[in-house]
């Protein structure tokens, strides 16, 4: 019960007690184990998964030791653990946190197997679509991973998961533009009141820019997207972008300043800041943006920092 609450600490004396009279019960070593995880205790879950572990195999306790191993940056241990449990059990839980797992670890041959494998296993499964999705990506396999996000999206439209991804994606795969934008769409239809939504897909038209009034469609679902949530820094800067790029100066500054406010670290919307200022002669403005440019730029990485600026 306290679990379910949320009060893990007020929990950990009970399952302590649990786990000591009934020592090979599945849930209770899991829930003590999970219970010191989010306590912040890494190293005495996975010592408790260990010892229960010497005794008798559990899928679920060997998922919950990849967790805590990788928490711990133990990456063999991890990997070996997730890699039993999907063996024992391969649900779908236990087989994406094994593909997880190798994307996160810059292993995405794999894990584009892995998903393959476990979509195989679970064909009506949204989230294994994401993760082969995503693992593809990975790969720099971008029809694919566009492919695999949108039959995510068909299984489950409601699932704001894939269009998350999908929205991020819409330069990555010009073949597949019109079936992204369509797709979100849908969604904006279907949530009428999710800035997200109106966002991603005022983003997809004014990428492609097909169609006449395409760029006014654009622009109004961005802007709707900027009144449904005040505080989205990305929806104003994508706002701000196309008003500079339509030469509408004043009204991009607005939006690209109000995306500088809430996310300060928008190195794209200082970049256009410092060029518009000094365009209207207001060059003090134009140097406290080409000052925190700087700055943003100067904390890269050596490589990045010889990309083209935006």
């Amino acid at each position: 019960y306290y679990l379910q609450q949320n009060r893990v600490a007020d929990a950990l004396p009970y399952l302590e007690t649990a786990a000591k009279s009934s020592p090979g019960h599945p849930a209770a070593v899991h829930d003590l184990a999970l219970a010191r995880l989010t306590l912040g205790r890494p190293e005495e879950a996975c010592n408790g998964l260990r010892a229960a572990l010497r005794q008798k195999e559990e899928a679920s306790w060997l998922n919950l030791l990849g967790v805590c191993a990788a928490e711990l940056r133990q990456p063999v241990e991890a990997a070996k653990a997730f890699h039993r449990a999907a063996q024992l059990d391969p649900s779908e839980k236990h087989l994406f946190d094994l593909g997880d797992f190798l994307v996160r670890h810059d292993q995405p041959g794999e894990a584009i197997r892995m998903f393959e494998y476990a979509v195989s296993q679970h064909p009506a499964s949204p989230r294994l679509r994401v993760g082969l999705g995503v693992a593809y990506y990975s790969n720099g396999s971008y029809p694919e991973a566009v492919k695999a996000l949108c039959e995510a999206v068909d299984l489950d439209p409601a699932d704001p998961r894939a269009l998350d991804f999908l929205g991020q994606m819409h330069g990555v795969s010009l073949e597949l533009a019109a079936e992204i934008s369509d797709r979100l769409a849908g969604f904006v239809e279907r949530s009428p009141n999710n800035a997200r939504a109106h966002h991603y897909y005022g983003l997809s038209l004014w990428k492609r820019r097909q169609g006449a009034g395409a760029s006014a469609t654009a622009e109004s679902h961005l802007r709707r997207a900027t009144e449904l949530d005040s505080t989205y820094a990305d929806a104003f800067l994508q706002l701000g972008i196309l008003l500079e790029d339509t030469g509408r100066g004043p009204e991009a500054i607005a939006a690209l300043a109000r995306a500088a406010q809430l996310d300060p670290a928008l190195k794209t919307a200082h970049f256009r800041l410092i060029r518009l200022y000094l365009q209207n002669g207001n060059k003090d403005l134009a140097a406290a943006h080409k000052a925190a440019f700087e700055r943003l730029r100067g904390a890269e990485p050596a490589g990045r920092r010889q990309q083209p600026d935006p």
